[in-house]
């Protein structure tokens, strides 16, 4: 005969058993935002990272620019932040740091429309300032560019004194298409008949975009990074961290500068560098 004592052990044990258990709390992903034109390769890494580490979840936020990004890490609304620019004195006072982890050069791209696979930088200067607007075929010549203040600007106007004076007077025309941030700027090329602008080998091949690629008097981006023939068309990328970067954060940079990272980044435009 059941006891009572037993029946309600054995109610205890059925309650128990069917009562919902709490769910297990999903792990907060490292975030990452900056730069967009180190978006295109970081999505790379995360693919790969992701098989090696499930456990980690990593969350790429869409571009915020490389002051955007450190401005996030500092008021720690993301874990990392990707430069394309180094640190201000006023960041690097916040407690920030940043390391160099590669370099890629800035390409010439052009809607596949365009007539040409090569320009000279006096060529390239005439399309800036307006002296050419069509090409040979009569189509319209159109410069998509960024605002001033922008990285890529600076560097295309540190060509020659030429080139500064050229982009001087692009900003001051009429209907100028100016793109807001590294992804719009190269959908604005890739859909825009007639159009040049610049964009990084990185952002090209790591987000496999469809443009035609240019050559600079005769010299292709690859080369003039490996020759360092043009060092001012040369980018880098930094990762910029707190002193309180967390160790999911950690195993995620580690595994960018590990040797599988490293490929990763130079089979798609990058020229990592070394750190150790």
């Amino acid at each position: 005969m059941e006891t009572p004592t037993r029946r309600h052990m054995l109610a205890g044990l059925i309650a128990s058993a069917v009562m919902p258990c709490p769910a297990f709390a999903k792990p907060t992903p490292v975030r990452l935002g900056g730069t967009g034109a180190a978006l295109g390769g970081l999505e790379l890494l995360k693919d790969s990272f992701g098989t090696q580490f499930p456990e980690t979840p990593i969350e790429i936020l869409p571009s915020l620019g490389s002051g955007g990004g450190i401005r996030a890490l500092s008021e720690q609304a993301i874990d990392v932040a990707f430069s394309a620019r180094p640190l201000k004195d006023k960041e690097a006072a916040l407690g920030l740091s940043a390391q160099i982890y590669a370099k890629t050069p800035l390409a010439l791209i052009a809607n596949r429309d365009v007539p040409i696979n090569s320009l000279s930088k006096n060529d390239l200067v005439k399309l800036y300032d307006g002296t050419v607007t069509t090409w040979d075929n009569g189509l319209q010549a159109r410069v998509i560019t960024r605002p001033p203040s922008e990285t890529d600007v600076v560097l295309v106007k540190a060509m020659s004194p030429e080139m500064a004076a050229a982009v001087d007077t692009l900003m001051q025309r009429p209907g100028l298409l100016v793109a807001r941030n590294d992804q719009q700027n190269v959908d604005m090329v890739e859909n825009t008949p007639g159009s040049i602008g610049v964009a990084t080998l990185a952002q090209i091949h790591s987000e496999r975009r469809p443009v035609k690629i240019l050559a600079l008097d005769g010299v292709k981006p690859q080369a003039t990074l490996a020759s360092n023939a043009d060092n001012s068309f040369i980018k880098t990328f930094s990762f910029v961290t707190r002193a309180d970067l967390s160790k999911d954060a950690g195993t995620f940079l580690a595994f960018l500068q590990s040797k599988p990272g490293q490929e990763i980044l130079a089979a798609s435009g990058h020229f990592p560098v070394s750190t150790s």
